[in-house]
């Protein structure tokens, strides 16, 4: 059974690899949307931890998931569970607009 909250709510999967600066850009922006209850970070940097920005981000909303392996299909392999059903994945390149992130998945809560 869904609960109000798993229409409320969804949580972004993020991929990145050595953009530190663009993923950090992108973690503040996609925290102020208020129906993103988490951003999960997918990190396949085998080489160097997250920075400190991303471990202890103000918003309280950026789980960490260190993956053991380099892969574009890591984003696949969810580690941390997800607090909502509906999840978006995307690249820390990418900066998408509270609304339509929230209007893509009001439409698809609604079929």
């Amino acid at each position: 059974d869904l609960q109000r909250f798993d229409y409320e709510k969804y949580t972004v999967r993020m991929n990145t690899f050595r953009r530190n600066e663009q993923l950090i850009i992108s973690l503040n922006h996609h925290a102020k949307c208020t129906s993103v209850a988490q951003i999960q970070v997918i990190w396949c940097d085998l080489e160097n931890e997250p920075p400190m920005e991303v471990l202890h981000h103000p918003s309280g909303k950026v789980v960490v998931e260190k993956h053991h392996r380099n892969s574009l299909n890591e984003r696949f392999v969810i580690m941390s569970p997800t607090p909502t059903i509906g999840i978006f994945s995307m690249d820390d390149d990418v900066l998408r607009p509270c609304q339509a992130l929230d209007s893509a998945f009001f439409q698809w809560t609604r079929n």
